[in-house]
């Protein structure tokens, strides 16, 4: 056999998918008519679903895969997700909690003496802290 009917083969196994599929076969029942694996006969049928086309999917490269997307409203500011402000909230809510258990469980004694930064910042004089 050369490639081109190997194609035509494969192309009208698919096509077989699709067609026993649409008359109510179930994927297992399709899987074992085909010879294919349940996983593959899912896939060529999602694929025929989104794409009009019973062929497998094209696996997407990792570097598409990993690529950031970045979203901009009309004035060029960067939109953040709806998951991004969830995990944000929860990190402040968590750190809120934590903070307010610290800052109870802590006497003023304990606290460490303000660097040298805070001390210009807020006036304070080095001899009056010794």
């Amino acid at each position: 056999m050369t490639n081109s009917t190997e194609e035509q083969d494969q192309a009208a196994k698919r096509w077989m998918i699709v067609g026993a599929y649409q008359a109510g076969a179930s994927e297992r029942k399709i899987a074992r008519l085909s010879g294919l694996s349940t996983t593959a006969v899912r896939h060529i049928i999602l694929n025929y679903q989104q794409t009009g086309i019973p062929s497998i999917p094209k696996k997407v490269p990792k570097r598409v895969r990993e690529k950031l997307i970045v979203e901009y409203d009309e004035d060029g500011n960067i939109i953040e997700s709806e998951d991004e402000e969830d995990e944000e909230e929860q990190d402040h809510e968590s750190s809120r909690k934590r903070t307010k258990y610290d800052e109870s469980s802590q006497s003023p004694n304990r606290l460490p003496p303000p660097s040298k930064m805070d001390q210009t910042i807020r006036g304070y004089e080095e001899a009056g802290m010794n």
